[in-house]
């Protein structure tokens, strides 16, 4: 059975929703980040889980990782996010762990995706960071275009 993310469709994914010019080169400190994303508001460093990878040993090395790269670069934008993109099958994804670690305030700010029988793009996009991107790049009708469409349906 194919895998449902590997870092390879993770990236092709993320530049088909249009956010590939966000793709930056990892710190030597986050060089095992399997995508680094950054704009001048935030920086998303994201890892795909092997379904053997335990959530909770990755959490923590990551999480300690992602604290020695803020301390070194004071330039980094304001908001870290910890993206983990783990499989349905990953047994160590168990909803107490999951609620603990995406709650959980310290250094930065994490998110766990996975499929739930969707697609990764559907996944994807219900990250913060990327909902709050989307959302912005929208683009609105004119108030006199929404008046004429409503006479002339009128």
């Amino acid at each position: 059975m194919p895998r449902w993310c590997t870092p390879e469709k993770l990236q092709a994914e993320i530049v088909r929703l249009g956010y590939g010019q966000q793709i930056v080169p990892a710190y030597p400190s986050m060089k095992h980040s399997d995508i680094v994303l950054r704009t001048p508001c935030y920086e998303a460093f994201m890892k795909v889980l092997e379904d053997s990878e335990l959530l909770d040993s990755a959490w923590k090395e990551w999480q300690e990782a992602v604290a020695d790269y803020r301390r070194e670069n004071h330039k980094a934008p304001r908001d870290s996010y910890l993206v983990f993109l783990v499989s349905p099958e990953n047994p160590s994804a168990t909803p107490a762990l999951v609620d603990r670690i995406v709650n959980d305030g310290s250094v930065c700010r994490k998110c766990i995706v996975s499929s739930n029988g969707e697609g990764l793009s559907a996944a994807l996009t219900r990250l913060p960071f990327l909902a709050y991107e989307g959302m912005h790049e929208q683009t609105w009708a004119a108030p006199a275009h929404v008046l004429d469409v409503l006479k002339r349906k009128a």
